[in-house]
């Protein structure tokens, strides 16, 4: 499956200026068998004017991010996922760095 998604919102000022932001995303979701899934996503996250992110840098929070993740269907109601993630970004906004990379282990369970 195919999923394309843009979230925005924008912020009036007390100037009656209207600052903007966006985050485009793609996930694509591949069935590998009846319990495993790939899961890939791209996503970029524009907060130049810092309204959900104050990241105190010029050029505010704009990052790119990739992941792929594995997801194993445990039972019909409990989903063991593992990703890697890695973000790059414009500024220096994670711990003074330009990219961020995380691997990631859940489990979800639906009651």
């Amino acid at each position: 499956g195919l999923t394309a998604g843009f979230d925005f919102g924008t912020e009036k000022q007390r100037s009656n200026k209207a600052l903007f932001w966006s985050t485009p995303v793609l996930i694509f979701k591949k069935k590998v068998n009846e319990k495993s899934k790939i899961v890939l996503r791209t996503e970029f996250f524009s907060d130049k004017n810092q309204i959900i992110i104050s990241s105190n840098t010029p050029n505010g929070f704009r990052t790119f991010g990739a992941s792929v993740g594995y997801d194993y269907q445990i039972q019909s109601n409990a989903i063991f996922r593992l990703e890697g993630k890695l973000f790059n970004s414009k500024d220096a906004v994670f711990n003074g760095e330009k990219q961020n990379f995380s691997i990631l282990a859940g489990l979800s369970i639906k009651l």
